[in-house]
């Protein structure tokens, strides 16, 4: 599973493809997730694909299920847009970056991917 930037959808959302080339002969769009307001910075998935994480112009960082395309979390804590996320290789934490040059990392609370 790929996410590829599309030809307009909004700058606030993104698209889910299957698919294993960038090439748009290749790749089918399954679901359009929308991320909030403001344009969206990154999207990362955790290691098996199933989950997602996003950050933008809006602060937040928010947690994906993009099979069923539903929001599950939604975490705030930045002062000013969300430029990159990292999610640990076990799955038990994530870090975000923003433009405030903050690092957050908050507690997942029994929440694993």
């Amino acid at each position: 599973m790929t996410q590829h930037k599309t030809d307009d959808p909004g700058q606030n959302e993104f698209l889910i493809r299957n698919g294993q080339s960038p090439s748009r002969t290749m790749l089918k769009t399954t679901k359009t997730l929308k991320a909030g307001d403001g344009a969206l910075h990154v999207v990362k998935y955790n290691i098996s694909g199933e989950y997602c994480l996003s950050g933008g112009q809006n602060r937040e960082v928010t947690l994906w299920n993009p099979t069923s395309g539903s929001k599950i979390k939604t975490y705030e804590g930045h002062g000013w847009e969300v430029l990159d996320i990292s999610i640990s290789p076990d799955n038990a934490r994530f870090a975000s970056v923003g433009g405030d040059k903050a690092v957050y990392a908050p507690p997942l609370l029994n929440f694993r991917f």
